[in-house]
């Protein structure tokens, strides 16, 4: 009887020790991490950083003083002195109509400002000696002045029925031909003075054009040339876009063309380096996952926990992909491990 009693008493301590025992588990089991859902991942801290991104485009190459030469008046082209790609002075005689009337015009003018001029000096001879009236001297005198002006257009017309070379320069295009009807003011030749710079005219958006400055630097890139850089700037910003494709003009000067030939028309690559720079936020390309051209997903780490983050790319750049808002500076987001990190994670940091 007494064995019975001792053998019940050992039970209930036993079954008394393995509940304390189970309740202490439960108790402190938010202290033991769960290899189930805790994830061990690498970080990197985030910064916003100011930086400046090329702006890549392409043009043509060419003189940055291009005029289109005509005639003052209309008709027939008699001769074109000159062709295509040939470098001329300065004064030197490109092309001419045919003279023939426009001779005869100044033949009419002169002749009758020949006569004008004798007729106001008889009037003014009459008007000293009391014959002719004030008003008849007036009339005279305004008639010479009028006959003068006539005289002066005439000769102007036909000083331009001639196109000369306005400075020392190359022929880049003949537009007209001998016996070919000019029309007052149309362009016969195109004609770049070789006094003034090399440019490069290249197209940029309107996103690129409010980050260029007159004065940023260039690179630019010449097929005739392989492999041969030479530096530019920017000399001049279009203040309006083409109509039809909407984008701006910019004109690149070179500042050294190592003595090389260059030749109206070349294409050339080039990349504008602007001056002024953007404060964006930079993160490792590592970090993002599911992305596509313009956005893409990171996990940011907040107390040992993964927040999920949509973001869109600014700009694209070697190891970084860069961003303007939706993070902030200073925090970490996960290099290595997102792929298996799931809604309810604990995060481990492996390693910063």
């Amino acid at each position: 009887m007494k064995s019975a009693i001792v053998s019940v008493c050992t039970k209930a301590v036993f079954l008394a020790g393995t509940i304390i025992l189970l309740i202490s588990c439960k108790n402190g089991q938010n202290n033991i991490p769960d290899p189930v859902n805790s994830i061990a991942v690498k970080v990197q801290r985030i910064e916003k950083v100011n930086v400046a991104f090329p702006i890549r485009t392409s043009g043509r190459l060419s003189v940055e003083s291009e005029q289109k030469l005509g005639f003052r008046t209309g008709g027939i082209i008699r001769d074109v002195y000159v062709k295509e790609g040939q470098t001329v002075k300065k004064g030197q005689q490109l092309a001419q109509l045919n003279l023939s009337e426009i001779q005869a015009q100044v033949t009419m003018a002169r002749a009758g400002y020949e006569k004008a001029k004798r007729d106001f000096c008889r009037a003014e001879n009459l008007y000293n000696d009391s014959v002719a009236t004030l008003e008849l001297f007036q009339d005279a005198k305004t008639a010479m002045d009028v006959a003068k002006s006539d005289l002066e257009i005439a000769e102007f017309n036909l000083k331009y029925s001639r196109i000369e070379a306005p400075s020392n320069g190359k022929i880049l295009r003949i537009l007209m031909e001998e016996n070919e009807m000019a029309a007052p003011g149309y362009p016969v030749i195109l004609f770049g003075s070789l006094e003034s710079q090399w440019v490069v005219k290249v197209n940029v958006t309107d996103k690129d054009v409010v980050s260029i400055n007159t004065g940023d630097s260039a690179r630019l890139f010449f097929d005739a040339y392989p492999g041969m850089l030479f530096p530019g700037l920017v000399n001049e910003i279009s203040g309006m876009a083409d109509p039809y494709t909407g984008t701006y003009e910019v004109e690149i000067r070179l500042v050294n063309f190592n003595r090389k030939k260059m030749v109206t028309g070349f294409i050339a690559k080039a990349e504008i380096i602007p001056d002024k720079k953007q404060g964006l936020i930079a993160i490792p390309v590592d970090a993002v996952f599911n992305s596509s051209e313009t956005s893409g997903y990171v996990y940011e780490i907040v107390d040992s926990s993964a927040t999920l983050h949509k973001i869109k790319f600014e700009r694209i750049g070697g190891d970084k992909v860069y961003i303007s808002e939706g993070i902030n500076p200073g925090t970490y987001v996960v290099t290595e491990g997102m792929n298996f990190i799931g809604e309810d994670s604990k995060i481990i940091i492996d390693s910063l």
